[in-house]
């Protein structure tokens, strides 16, 4: 049976290592999600960076997307009501 040389020597491109480097990331998005509620994916994004990992904000998001991580929202600033000097 004879095949082309291209379909003998043809590799899939990284999926196993694509997927792999998507689930350290996905750990560490947990991590950082757990340990600090109130970031969201750009707070997130920043701080994996700042652990030497190259990411983009799209793919952070995405992954907070579908662990259902969102920031908790912080509490209104309150202001008493002024007084009516006349």
């Amino acid at each position: 049976m004879e095949i082309p040389k291209s379909t003998y020597y043809y590799k899939p491109k990284g999926s196993l290592e694509k997927k792999k480097h998507n689930a350290d990331i996905a750990d560490k998005v947990e991590k950082i999600a757990y340990d600090f509620p109130s970031y969201g994916y750009r707070r997130v994004t920043a701080a994996l960076r700042r652990q030497g990992m190259i990411v983009n904000h799209k793919k952070v998001a995405k992954i907070m997307k579908n662990m259902a991580y969102s920031a908790e929202k912080g509490r209104d600033l309150y202001l008493p009501p002024t007084q009516n000097i006349t």
